[in-house]
């Protein structure tokens, strides 16, 4: 992202704090899905690289924990300094693989582990914090960590937002991208327990939204409509920031949703709906305990 384009995002964001978080405000902010780089959609028919994600799946089995609502949390805090040099071992790991060497399903896999991993460096190297969005690399206007370059990939340097709105939403057009996609926040979908394969990314998205979507996280039913009233539901920001992956308007968020709801979810979605309300929750997605919470000293990764 450009100076001038992250400036201006910076003062939009701004704005949204500024207004009280208005939704119609927020996705002026949201960036729009645009190819970064056209090689990112060159992509082979048959793999001519392996890419390792079993040190992730690994990291992520010592340091992810469930809570009692179910969500996944990381205790940032107690992350030692052996296992955050592990953790940005993998990331250049990552750097170092050819992209468009590999397969489509490949290529998901990748870049939606990356971004989780990244998203975990970025919350560790300036924990403690409260939120993901208070993590300020630019000074004054910014909000989170999206649009600074973190990470380089095929000699680029590249942001989360690059990742997200440059990649992942204009090679791939599947809104279930977003159900890989664990931004730090207890309203982002859950950092999955394992990584994601080429082998079964599908099958995994799958389960990812069908977690999320039955969750009060992205879908709490407010009215379930008896007779001929319509059911009020409330959804998540998530669907209202990018309404325009998740069918274009209120409608098409609600037939989304028809895919993966279930029991009374699936019920109330049944007939006419009302989406009432959006919500989000920036808290992070900490599990550390309280006499843990502390500031680690940071290691700096030796050059890739």
């Amino acid at each position: 992202m450009g100076w001038s384009r992250l400036w201006a995002t910076g003062l939009m964001l701004g704005a949204v704090v500024a207004l009280g978080g208005c939704l119609k405000v927020e996705r002026l902010a949201v960036p729009e899905a645009q190819m970064a780089d056209a090689r990112w959609a060159v992509a082979r028919v048959e793999p001519a690289v392996r890419v390792d994600h079993g040190p992730w799946t690994a990291w992520l089995s010592d340091h992810l924990v469930v809570d009692a609502e179910g969500r996944t949390r990381l205790a940032y805090g107690e992350v030692t300094l052996t296992a955050r040099q592990a953790l940005k071992t993998y990331i250049r790991s990552l750097e170092r693989v050819e992209v468009t060497a590999l397969t489509r399903a490949q290529q998901l896999a990748y870049w939606l582990n990356l971004y989780n991993a990244v998203v975990v460096r970025t919350v560790l190297d300036a924990y403690p914090v409260d939120s993901v969005k208070a993590i300020d690399f630019q000074g004054l206007f910014t909000f989170g960590p999206w649009a600074e370059p973190l990470v380089r990939v095929g000699g680029e340097p590249l942001s989360l937002n690059d990742i997200v709105h440059g990649v992942l939403r204009p090679v791939f057009r599947d809104p279930r991208v977003f159900y890989g996609l664990a931004c730090g926040a207890l309203g982002c979908p859950d950092l999955n327990p394992v990584a994601y394969g080429a082998e079964d990314v599908d099958a995994q998205l799958d389960r990812a939204a069908r977690a999320f979507v039955n969750s009060d996280r992205a879908l709490a039913v407010l009215d379930p409509g008896a007779g001929d009233a319509k059911a009020e539901i409330a959804v998540s920001r998530l669907y209202g920031w990018f309404r325009a992956d998740f069918g274009g308007d209120e409608a098409g968020i609600v037939r989304h949703l028809r895919r993966f709801a279930e029991g009374a979810r699936a019920r109330a979605l049944a007939g006419d709906v009302a989406i009432d309300d959006y919500a989000f929750d920036w808290e992070l997605n900490d599990a550390t305990r309280p006499e843990a919470r502390r500031k680690v000293d940071r290691i700096e990764a030796p050059a890739s």
